[in-house]
């Protein structure tokens, strides 16, 4: 063998000492890496069907339906359909307190495309940047448009109440809506009677006790189109034409105020010229028939004296009347029994007379 071929093997032994190497590090990679697949695929395979839970949901061991990603996708849909555009963070520039008019300032988003003559629901807007919790402050036309600003007067005629209050969120925050939100069941879910009563200030504790009572348990006092499965389900409001009652209601009413108000001024003016008249008329009373009436009470008490002297008078009279006739009965009645006892006493000294012939005897009396 010649040296040649020694050096040959010797650098191919020397060779294959550093495949070897690389082979055996190559075998080391290969078996962590596999160590390290491995140990990766369960998780893996949880995590796909993690994913696959998420997306298409599941039904949990007790029998609840918990909704995957795209039926939240679906019913996030419905709900932005139903709900409309909604504009956050509307900055009241300006508002005129007496009417409710406002300048507001959209920022976003840019442009905001909210078209002039549109009608908006108005909300206060919470600090966590949501409507939930805000009051709601009225149905309002767009007056007019420009690139930041829209300018809002109120749909329908304010109450002095609400016109303070918009005025009080001037340098808060409001929220927009393209349509008002509609009432969901699980809308005001979780909150105790206290909670509800500072979000619906005003509404009687029966119709509070309708949002706590709903999917508890019914009693036999409940309507039957009010119980679902033996739960009790409140009945689903349309706040948008609640709040269009309330203001037609509201309306009325101020129209009845006004026409009694008008009534009661016209009555007051009445009361106010008959008092000057019955005012009048005692002024006459007391200047002018109370002292005629005291002179023709004088006089009638004069005429009545004399009346009544009169009538005494009269009555003497009579009495003298009556005397002088009784007095003159008896003098008449002695005269004729004088006149009696002369004739007899004649007839007895003449004697008695032969009668004539023919002629009766008279006898005197």
């Amino acid at each position: 063998m010649s040296i040649w071929n020694k050096i040959l093997i010797g650098l191919i032994f020397v060779a294959s000492i550093g495949f070897f190497y690389v082979a055996a590090r190559t075998l080391k990679t290969h078996q962590a890496w596999k160590q390290a697949a491995n140990s990766y695929q369960k998780p893996l395979f949880d995590a796909e069907g993690l994913a696959k839970t998420l997306r298409e949901g599941q039904v949990t061991p007790d029998g609840q339906s918990v909704p995957g990603i795209r039926e939240l996708k679906v019913a996030l849909h419905d709900l932005l359909v139903d709900r409309g555009r909604v504009w956050y963070g509307a900055n009241p520039q300006e508002v005129v307190a007496q009417t409710g008019e406002a300048v507001v300032l959209v920022q976003e988003p840019d442009p905001h495309r909210i078209n002039s003559k549109s009608v908006l629901y108005v909300f206060e807007q919470t600090p966590d940047g949501q409507a939930q919790g805000g009051a709601y402050l009225g149905e309002f036309e767009v007056a007019g448009v420009s690139d930041k600003q829209i300018q809002l007067k109120p749909a329908m005629k304010l109450t002095d109440r609400e016109l303070k209050r918009i005025a009080g969120t001037q340098r808060m925050f409001w929220v927009l809506y393209e349509r008002m939100p509609g009432d969901r069941h699980g809308t005001f879910a979780g909150l105790d009677q206290a909670q509800l009563a500072a979000l619906m200030p005003g509404v009687p504790p029966e119709v509070l006790n309708e949002y706590l009572r709903h999917g508890q348990n019914a009693t036999a006092d409940d309507p039957p189109d009010r119980v679902a499965d033996g739960k009790y389900e409140r009945q689903l409001r349309d706040y948008a034409v609640y709040f269009g009652e309330l203001h037609r209601q509201m309306s009325a009413e101020r129209d009845r105020i006004a026409a009694r108000t008008i009534d009661k001024a016209f009555a007051e003016k009445t009361r106010d010229d008959t008092q000057r008249q019955v005012q009048l008329r005692q002024q006459h009373i007391d200047n002018d028939l109370k002292p005629e009436l005291a002179r023709v009470e004088s006089e009638r008490d004069t005429i009545q004296a004399h009346h009544e002297a009169l009538d005494a008078r009269i009555a003497a009279l009579r009495q003298e009347v009556a005397d002088l006739l009784a007095e003159t009965k008896r003098l008449a009645a002695q005269w004729t029994a004088m006149q009696t006892q002369a004739a007899e006493r004649i007839n007895a000294a003449a004697g008695p007379s032969p009668p004539a012939a023919g002629r009766p005897v008279a006898i005197a009396r």
